[in-house]
């Protein structure tokens, strides 16, 4: 359990709070095919509009975009947010107005959630609660919150109540959304957006955060994981979890959220609460941003969704994470190569760069890119020149801002992320709301530099750990030549591997265009035939009548001249000579194409 010493004075009152306001649930059956191409055709009517009177500027179609999304319902507001990501793909400022997308926070019936938190227990809620309050105090899209207290620890809890209808009308919505992906896929519309695999992150995104029994497991490993970190994660209770129902400690704290609303409207009362609390803006910023990649690239095991209301502030520049529906994990080799990346950036190795941010992408063009890296270069120049500006904005020198400039770099040379590496960079992207308050003024480039310093560190003194006895026999420098001689395999492997796609990618090409060469000539060669056929006939047949038809195509041919018999047999020798070859060069071709598509 929390220490007591930890809890901060309250920032806001609770009696100054909104209180969530809770609706019926009705039976909402809209979300047909049919309903859903009405709203397009409406939606598609409103952008043609503004693209006739010229007010179609990309900040305009993303809100009516952000509107389309928010009526449709919670999975489509999903879907606006992963497409929020796509700078690559889409202008700055519409992601910008879909990033703005949020779930609908209104609750259900307090009854109705007694009702399941009884039902998933067996038994009545007195018996294992003393204390229930019934209105909730939190709302989401999909759950509720409520205050409770454990009756034989007296121990405050929170419970999270997911609604009843909550996995039907998912399922119902997620028949629309697959048909429309699947239709948009097979009929290789957007081909670049990868529609079936936004689908797949959709589903396993909702089941997730459907079933609470993945959080549960979720809080266990991260409460471990994070404790490294002093960052305090709320014990869970498994033993009076569910499916449906989510039982875990109530922490006392400060949300981020009214952190950030109480710095702009009264930073006075702000400034005097850090003087109650011993907290440091500048101490806890860093330590969010250093957990942060800590989670990424040495737990593999990180928070997915680090917005504001997901954070809570504590006394003594303690910091608490709530909420687990999204925890990620990634690839070993991709964490690697992204850690490569970002350390070969720290270190102005820009050409390293470049090359390492073209082996995340699925593939790329088989074309030259030396002005793709001359760009590359060039912006990664200019981060660095802003990071260390002091009083420039903290949203125009983070990491995000690097990846988005990057990543529109790409688009224009139509290279598109996959979305499962966006997915990994949206956890930079959700905590920067919090920590460009904090630390506003910092060098972003300065704390990465430190981050891989103390990583290198924390690595080295890992390997002696398990190597006591072989690291106190070498000399220390020996100690990091593990660490070197992985990081050349990673590296070194996965370009070479890119290096042959683009190889391959470029042979594929040219084995295209010879088989279209081989194939034009074999025709080419048969049409010729046909005319010699003719030819031949005129000449040594002339006598004979034909067809009228026959007799027009020799006409046409009896400009050639008289050949004899000897002659006529070289020319027909020679014609099936080279045709035979164009054929069998044909084939090969053929076969080449056919191999590389398999391969």
């Amino acid at each position: 359990m929390l220490n007591s010493r930890f809890i901060p004075t309250p920032l806001i009152p609770a009696e100054t709070r909104d209180q969530i306001v809770t609706a019926e649930i009705t039976s909402d059956k809209k979300l047909r095919v049919s309903y859903l191409i009405k709203e397009l055709i409406k939606l598609s009517l409103v952008l043609l509009r503004l693209k006739l009177t010229r007010r179609a500027d990309a900040a305009t179609v993303g809100q009516h975009l952000g509107d389309f999304f928010q009526r449709m319902g919670v999975l489509w507001v999903k879907i606006g947010q992963l497409l929020s990501l796509r700078v690559d793909l889409f202008p700055r400022e519409l992601c910008d107005e879909l990033s703005k997308l949020q779930d609908q926070a209104q609750g259900f019936d307090p009854a109705i959630a007694k009702s399941l938190i009884e039902a998933d227990l067996g038994c009545p809620i007195g018996r294992v609660f003393d204390q229930f309050d019934a209105r909730p105090f939190a709302a989401a899209s999909i759950s509720q919150v409520h205050r409770a207290r454990l009756k034989d620890q007296q121990t405050r809890v929170a419970i999270k109540v997911r609604k009843p209808d909550a996995q039907q009308s998912f399922a119902r919505d997620m028949k629309v959304i697959r048909w429309l992906l699947v239709s948009l896929d097979r009929w290789s519309i957007g081909a670049h957006m990868r529609w079936t695999d936004m689908l797949w992150e959709i589903e396993q995104l909702m089941e997730e955060e459907l079933d609470y029994s993945f959080e549960v497991s979720n809080m266990k490993r991260m409460r471990k994981r994070l404790r490294r970190h002093n960052i305090y994660v709320p014990k869970v209770y498994a033993q009076f979890s569910s499916q449906r129902i989510l039982v875990m400690e109530f922490v006392q704290g400060v949300l981020m959220s009214d952190y950030l609303k109480v710095a702009h409207q009264a930073p006075e009362r702000l400034a005097n609460w850090h003087k109650e609390n011993n907290v440091d803006p500048e101490k806890l910023g860093k330590a969010l941003f250093y957990s942060n990649l800590r989670q990424l690239f040495e737990d593999n095991l990180f928070h997915g969704d680090l917005h504001p209301g997901n954070i809570v502030l504590l006394r003594n520049s303690r910091i608490a994470f709530i909420d687990f529906g999204s925890v990620g994990f990634s690839d070993t080799d991709f964490l690697e190569k992204y850690a490569l990346y970002l350390e070969a950036m720290v270190n102005k190795q820009y050409a390293k760069v470049f090359d390492i941010y073209l082996l995340f992408p699925d593939s790329i063009p088989a074309t030259d890119l030396s002005d793709l890296k001359d760009v590359f270069v060039t912006k990664l120049q200019q981060w660095e020149e802003r990071s260390n500006i002091r009083d420039l904005p903290y949203e125009e020198k983070n990491i995000s801002a690097l990846n988005d400039s990057l990543l529109g770099v790409l688009g224009e040379y139509r290279i598109a992320m996959t979305w499962s590496v966006l997915r990994f960079m949206r956890a930079h992207t959700t905590l920067d709301a919090g920590i460009r308050e904090l630390i506003p003024r910092t060098s972003v480039h300065s704390l990465l530099k430190k981050y891989f310093s103390k990583r290198t560190r924390r690595l080295t003194e890992k390997s002696k750990k398990t190597q006591r006895d072989f690291a106190l026999s070498v000399l220390p420098g020996i100690a990091t030549y593990p660490i070197n001689v992985h990081e050349s395999m990673v590296f070194r492997g996965s370009v070479i591997r890119r290096l042959a796609q683009v190889f391959e990618g470029t042979t594929s090409t040219i084995a295209d265009g010879l088989l279209a060469f081989f194939s034009l000539a074999t025709w080419t060669t048969r049409l010729t035939g046909l005319y010699l056929l003719l030819a031949f006939v005129d000449t040594n047949y002339r006598t004979y009548t034909f067809s009228p038809i026959i007799e027009g195509w020799i006409d046409e041919v009896s400009v050639l001249p008289e050949l004899d018999a000897q002659v006529w047999l070289l020319v027909l020798f020679m014609w099936f000579y080279v045709h035979s070859n164009l054929q069998q060069l044909r084939k090969q071709c053929k076969e080449t194409n056919l191999n590389s598509a398999t391969a």
